[in-house]
């Protein structure tokens, strides 16, 4: 992600992925925006403030109305609509997504056909998503 004091070093980098869905140390970083007091320079971990969101959980389906779009950008679209007016973290906004997604029924039959988002991230502070008018 963010390397060699990147200008996305210590930024947040969300994604929302739409799609049918190691053992390695963490290397650090150095952050630019972070001092001490000492004279030793402070590392973050590279994989930090990251916030993946996907569609669906591993090995399962990702469900498309052909005619409204997917369950899972059209729930994403809906709750950013409505949260960040507001001011709301993006962790809550997509748990509301995560929620309002699985409760929907891809089949005429209850149960048949489920959809469960997952969210996976590294933040280490609050992500607030801002509405600039012009």
């Amino acid at each position: 992600m963010a390397s060699h004091q990147s200008t996305l070093t210590a930024k947040p980098k969300v994604f929302l992925i739409q799609a049918c869905q190691g053992v390695a140390p963490h290397p650090g970083v150095l952050s630019k925006d972070l001092q001490a007091d000492n004279p030793h320079p402070i590392f973050i971990p590279q994989e930090s403030d990251v916030l993946v969101n996907i569609a669906t959980v591993e090995d399962c389906e990702a469900f498309r109305n052909t005619k409204t779009g997917s369950w899972f950008i059209q729930s994403v679209c809906k709750h950013l609509k409505e949260g960040c007016p507001r001011n709301e973290e993006i962790e809550v906004i997509l748990r509301r997504v995560n929620n309002e997604v699985a409760q929907k029924e891809g089949s005429a039959v209850p149960g048949a056909r489920k959809q469960t988002p997952e969210i996976r991230h590294t933040l280490r502070k609050r992500l607030v998503l801002t509405l600039h008018r012009n």
